[in-house]
């Protein structure tokens, strides 16, 4: 008789001891298969914008049903729920959804949208039975979170001595919220447009506000330089002279009337473009390897159309060569995008950080230009008669003349100082 009671009871806790185990190894699948529908929702979100009320329904609880095709994060979830081996309605299978931007489920994180993914399962027991236990419910839940890095200035004068940062022209600088202008030396203003920066302008060193127009946010001094947002950003790599382009000169000068359509590369000797032809850029990377007889390493004159759609143009001088400015006073309308992936995601133009100038780099044009100007170690003139769309600029100095109007993208992702992202936080 106490052999048999014994016995029960070993088996009792043998049987319990495996269910337990086959009950955690299912925690463990639930707690995957609700990390990456969390995941799978924010990174959605981040990706395409996505806002409550957007595309998202928040502060409701929201059983998963499997979309075809994928609309929204809700929808992106429950496919990745589904590729992990539960979906909700199948068995005893649950899978639920909820969002918001308030109240975030983590205490201490309060990010721009979560996303809370919930996966349960209820699993008979093997050996339970013996000790009343016929069944366990097992559920896993996981976060995620979509912020925003990054793009606390559009506009970055990065010199610590002289003017960082000056504004003597008539037409408007907007930036949008989030983001100002950030001068790491003395600030001057004696323009007639009105600068409005969205969340605050900051300089070092002494400020002069001789203009007409109105400044809002006043600007404030402090002591603390910004650092380079780019600077730990590749520079790319150089390689061979090359000529892409059948039947033009090389280096790359263009005085004709005839339009063309130039192919990235590595163009030794500068671009040089004075005709009145329309250029086409194609999509890629274009390395300036030194200047062309102006001593420029991008010089448009011309009056033909420049267009180019996720393009970057990276100044360098290697090899022998020595870099010079650009020079865009064309009176022909430019239509440029900068790279919409990858490292140099929202660059336009890349200036070598190893390299320096005298001259400063001239912005003159027309048209619609999207991008950063990235001139570390240089100066920039930016003086556009037309309306930018979403522009950056950070460069050793930043000098602000003509009627052009600046204006910053509210997401970032067109200039590559702001970064939406989407990450696990529980």
């Amino acid at each position: 008789m106490l052999a048999v009671f014994n016995l029960t009871v070993l088996f009792g806790a043998i049987g319990f001891a495996v269910d337990m185990g086959l009950g955690q190894f299912k925690k463990h699948a639930e707690q995957g298969a609700a990390d990456a529908a969390a995941l799978a929702a924010a990174s959605y979100a981040a990706a395409n914008g996505s806002s409550c009320g957007s595309g998202v329904t928040c502060n409701s609880l929201t059983n998963c049903t499997i979309p075809n095709p994928v609309t929204t994060p809700f929808g992106a979830a429950c496919v990745y729920a589904q590729a992990n081996g539960y979906t909700n309605g199948s068995g005893n299978q649950t899978v639920t959804m909820m969002a918001n931007n308030t109240n975030s489920p983590v205490a201490g994180n309060s990010p721009s949208l979560w996303f809370q993914a919930t996966v349960g399962d209820s699993y008979s027991t093997i050996f339970g039975n013996f000790v009343g236990l016929s069944a366990l419910a097992i559920r896993a839940s996981a976060v995620a979170a979509v912020n925003t890095t990054g793009g606390g200035s559009c506009i970055i004068g990065l010199s610590q001595a002289g003017t960082g940062f000056s504004d003597s022209g008539s037409g408007n600088v907007t930036t949008s919220a989030g983001c100002g202008i950030y001068d790491n030396s003395n600030f001057s203003y004696t323009g007639s447009g009105n600068i409005t920066a969205g969340t605050t302008i900051q300089y070092i060193g002494t400020k002069t506000m001789n203009g007409s127009g109105n400044v809002s946010p006043a600007p404030t001094a402090t002591v603390t330089p910004v650092s380079d947002p780019f600077a730990s950003v590749p520079s790319p790599p150089v390689g061979a002279c090359t000529n892409p382009n059948a039947g033009l000169p090389y280096p790359l000068v263009i005085s004709d009337a005839i339009a063309h359509t130039i192919a990235p590369g590595t163009y030794c000797g500068g671009i040089k473009i004075s005709g009145s032809g329309n250029i086409t850029f194609q999509t890629g990377t274009y390395i300036i390897n030194g200047t062309d007889a102006g001593n420029k390493s991008f010089d448009y004159s011309g009056s033909g159309n420049l267009t180019g759609a996720h393009v970057m143009f990276y100044i360098t001088g290697q090899g022998g060569f020595t870099a010079g400015p650009i020079n865009l006073s064309g009176s022909g309308n430019l239509t440029f995008s900068a790279l919409n992936t990858g490292s140099y995601e929202g660059i336009l133009f890349y200036q070598d950080r190893s390299v320096s100038y005298a001259a400063a780099n001239t912005y003159t044009g027309s048209g619609n230009v999207t991008g950063t100007f990235y001139f570390p170690t240089t100066s920039l003139s930016y003086s556009g008669s037309g309306n930018a769309l979403s522009q950056a600029i950070v460069a050793n100095k930043v000098t602000m003349t003509g009627s052009g109007n600046f204006t910053k993208d509210t997401t970032g992702t067109l200039t590559g100082l702001v970064k939406t992202v989407a990450a696990l936080i529980q």
